[in-house]
């Protein structure tokens, strides 16, 4: 599942000085223009949607970045990766916005300060926040909040210096405001797949849900490993960082999976499980990430239209899929979920004044699973009386439906507390009763008789006639109810 991401690479971890969660989507774009003069074997670049900068030293000698006040920040080198604990940037760049108390051994600290340098990382690379690259303000720059929508340039030249054995090398770059597109032309994409998921989980067929809930979840991960892909440092470091910042959507990913094998198996629990997944993918990667539809620097490996299109998806697919599932929940088993614990006649009222074909339909609403236990058990019930004539051996149901589990077996059985309905057949089958979903509730509904059911070809009976003929009586709800009788 996470092949993608998860190569483990025999290079050491690069330093983060100071780390955050991903970066956001942004309208600033930090372009690094030059590195004066040269120096083979030291690289340099902005990551992180210009939040940091990744430096990375490959020579025998240390490179030494400086701080705010000229000071010597970090040392990257042969030897590892140090932070200078009496430099302010070590403090000031724990975050993005600079808001870390710099504590009084930094306080006063300046460039002519011996250095007090802490080993961070035994590597070649060092990541941190520098403030000079991006901008710090907490709403936009002037020029900017005046004509949102053109081109600005925020910062035509930030620097940042370095020491190369005794060489001063500085990095240079700039800063640009550039607006995003429109978010609007992405609502019919959120509002198609939104149609298309309602409509798909909606359905009593579990194909189209199980097709829903796969391209949600394929979608979901292809969205969240191409954004992670994009941040910087070793295979191993991503990896680990993919499953910290990510672990709502693996376990969303892991409920999808258990999801999809309960809709293969009809189970109307599974429902639920359509919910749950739906709502967090809407939410952890398509609300959250909304943005991604009007910004126009976005942090992801792939093209900026594909990044847009999945979060779109993953909006319009979570959201109506989770109103899909909602009505279907609601809709699984109408009017017995809802029904009074005292109507004996609830399968009478359910299908007792419809024709075949009007059964058929309430049929392809209801959830037999769910359906079958509860009406065997007002049998069960009834029957008590009939309960010597079990012994110690089953009279089995076996219902046909047109759902993922097709054959539904279930068993009268007689216990010391009276008759018990159980899943399966728990004991020797004594008799057997086969029937279609429909014909079993007119059976029980008393608009069609045993007799009648058997010559029309709608149900086989075998086995033991006495003991059908015992529980035959008590089929229809004329006969009062014994006592509640439990389903396992």
């Amino acid at each position: 599942m996470f092949a993608a991401i998860a190569v483990v690479a025999g290079a050491p971890d690069p330093a983060a000085a100071h780390t955050i969660s991903g970066p956001r989507p942004t309208n600033y774009l930090t372009t690094l223009i030059s590195i004066s003069p040269h120096i083979p074997g030291v690289s340099v670049r902005v990551v992180d949607l210009g939040n940091k900068l990744e430096l990375t030293n490959r020579t025998t000698a240390d490179v030494v970045v400086l701080g705010y006040d000229g000071e010597p920040y970090l040392r990257v080198g042969p030897r590892g990766v140090y932070e200078n604990l009496r430099s302010a940037a070590t403090y000031l760049n724990r975050t993005r916005a600079g808001t870390t108390p710099v504590p009084d051994i930094a306080k006063t600290s300046d460039a002519s300060t011996p250095p007090r340098w802490h080993r961070v990382s035994g590597g070649r690379t060092a990541i941190w926040h520098d403030h000079r690259i991006h901008w710090m303000g907490t709403s936009p720059p002037p020029a900017v909040r005046h004509d949102p929508g053109a081109f600005h340039t925020v910062k035509s030249r930030w620097i940042v210096a370095l020491h190369y054995d005794g060489l001063a090398v500085h990095v240079v770059g700039r800063l640009d405001w550039v607006p995003g597109p429109s978010g609007w032309p992405w609502l019919p994409v959120v509002l198609g797949a939104g149609v298309v998921a309602f409509a798909a989980v909606i359905r009593r067929r579990a194909w189209a849900a199980i097709v829903v809930v796969t391209s949600m979840v394929g979608v979901d991960m292809a969205h969240t490993i191409t954004t992670e892909l994009a941040r910087p440092g070793t295979d191993w470091a991503r990896t680990v960082q993919f499953f910290g910042d990510n672990f709502v959507s693996v376990i969303v990913w892991m409920a999808a999976a258990i999801t999809i094998v309960g809709l293969r198996r009809g189970r109307i629990e599974a429902r639920y499980g359509v919910l749950l997944v739906a709502t967090m993918v809407a939410l952890v990667s398509g609300l959250s990430d909304l943005s991604y539809l009007w910004k126009s620097q976005l942090p992801t490996v792939g093209p900026d239209g594909l990044a847009r299109g999945e979060v779109a998806a993953e909006l319009g697919l979570g959201l109506g899929a989770a109103a899909g599932a909602l009505i279907a929940l609601r809709r699984s088993v109408p009017r017995i979920a809802r029904r009074d614990a005292h109507d004996p006649r609830w399968v009478e009222r359910l299908v007792g004044d419809l024709d075949d074909d009007a059964v058929a339909v309430v049929c392809n609403r209801l959830s037999a699973d769910e359906v079958i236990p509860l009406a065997l058990a007002d049998v069960a019930a009834r029957a008590a009386p009939a309960s010597a004539a079990f012994g110690s051996e089953a009279l089995v149901f076996v219902v046909l439906a047109e759902d993922q589990v097709g054959s539904h077996v279930w068993s009268i059985t007689a216990g010391a507390r009276g008759l018990r309905v159980q899943r399966g057949t728990p004991a020797p089958v004594r008799a057997e009763l086969r029937t279609t979903f429909p014909a079993f509730l007119q059976l029980l509904a008393g608009t069609c008789g045993p007799e009648q059911a058997v010559a029309a070809g709608r149900l086989d009976v075998s086995g033991d006639p006495g003991l059908v003929a015992a529980v035959e009586p008590y089929l229809h709800p004329d006969a009062a109810p014994a006592r509640p009788v439990a389903t396992v």
